[in-house]
């Protein structure tokens, strides 16, 4: 799925699906990432992991994001995170929690 500032790839991984974004993830490219994750769910997958450490930028659009998915506004799945590097982790600090979904491990 691309965009001029973001990219998603979606890569099944035997009983779980891994979205990962590349890019910026903010308040005009957080809705393709939701879009993303709402077509995995509908097609059935119940664990989805999001590897966040190709995103170069993210601002409170990916906050909220991950805000609606800790809160299951996006469809009955597991969703869980692994965590990008200083553009993830600073925002997230700010937020005072800075793991919002569950940690996942997921090879390169």
């Amino acid at each position: 799925m691309p965009h001029a500032r973001l990219s998603i790839d979606v890569r099944p991984d035997r009983e779980r699906v891994i979205l990962v974004p590349r890019g910026d993830l903010d308040h005009f490219t957080a809705p393709l990432l939701r879009e993303a994750v709402a077509e995995v769910v509908a097609v059935g997958w119940r664990d989805v992991v999001l590897d966040l450490r190709g995103l170069e930028f993210m601002d409170s659009g990916g906050i909220h994001l991950l805000e609606d998915l800790r809160d299951g506004a996006l469809g009955d799945a597991d969703y869980r995170m692994v965590d990008g590097v200083g553009p993830v982790a600073l925002p997230l600090s700010l937020t005072g929690s800075p793991r919002l979904l569950p940690a996942a491990d997921v090879d390169n």
